[in-house]
């Protein structure tokens, strides 16, 4: 296949190694992102086919699903468009998806294992790849809505990370743009929560913590009608009590990891997910 060939779905929809401003067609577009968000993975035709047309079907969907297919192959390269048995393929080099997974592993992993440098390398190139939601404008498409769910969950936990790593590694400043950004994502986000706090705390600013958990807590009540976590509340009380150093890897906890599956596991049981 000449040249290498890249597809981004995380923000507009966007190809490395082709022009998708050259796909004029709208419907076309859209059977490519259903390829792309595929991976790789065989598409059926019925399911681009209700994609493409959620509202009424045309009076041959397979034929025109073949026009499509052929505009698509005339910007990208006919090899990269194959047909298998069971439906259509968009055959890419490279998933911007694949590799926010790939580098939130290595973030999970190396963060676990105390090798928070690498952690955050990871966790920020990760974060890089994310240009804003999984596929920006098509924001009210039911076919979307599975992967754009999996893919904040997944840019919550680098966010935490990198949070968590900036922390421990003595940059709480970072580690409160960080977790504040996981807060955009996941206003629920207790791990997040206690991260602001503690580095709050690690600039010296235990006042600043305090009115941070008053405000979260505030948000649980009167959002979900809960209060926050015991590990949420301890750590407020330790603040309250002037128990705490000014000493970011201390303040993390250990293992650092489990700060963070604390905060998400909590907020999902609550929310019923």
């Amino acid at each position: 296949m000449p040249g290498r060939l890249g597809a981004r779905v995380l923000g507009e929809f966007a190809l490395d190694g082709a022009d998708v401003a050259g796909l004029k067609s709208r419907k076309a577009r859209r059977v490519l992102k259903v390829l792309a968000l595929a991976r790789g993975a065989t598409v059926s035709t019925d399911r681009l086919i209700d994609a493409v047309w959620p509202d009424g079907l045309p009076a041959d969907p397979d034929r025109d699903i073949a026009v499509l297919v052929s505009r698509i192959r005339s910007v990208v390269g006919t090899e990269r468009v194959v047909r298998r048995e069971r439906g259509l393929a968009f055959v890419a080099d490279w998933f911007d998806c694949v590799e926010l997974e790939m580098l939130t592993k290595e973030a999970v992993a190396r963060h676990q294992s105390g090798d928070l440098a690498t952690a955050r390398m990871s966790a920020d190139a990760a974060l890089a790849l994310v240009r804003g939601p999984l596929l920006a404008e098509e924001l009210d498409a039911e076919w979307v809505v599975g992967p754009r769910a999996a893919a904040v969950a997944l840019v919550a936990e680098v966010r935490a990370i990198a949070a968590s790593a900036s922390l421990a590694a003595g940059q709480p400043f970072d580690a409160i743009t960080q977790a504040r950004s996981a807060l955009d994502h996941d206003p629920f986000d207790e791990a997040a929560c206690r991260i602001v706090m503690t580095a709050h705390v690690a600039t010296g600013r235990p006042s600043s913590a305090l009115a941070f958990y008053a405000t979260f807590r505030r948000r649980l009540v009167e959002s979900l009608g809960v209060s926050p976590d015991f590990e949420t509340i301890a750590l407020h009380n330790s603040i309250v009590r002037g128990e705490l150093a000014h000493d970011a890897k201390r303040l993390v906890g250990t293992p650092a990891n489990n700060l963070i599956r604390a905060g998400s596991g909590n907020c999902c049981a609550r929310c019923g997910v």
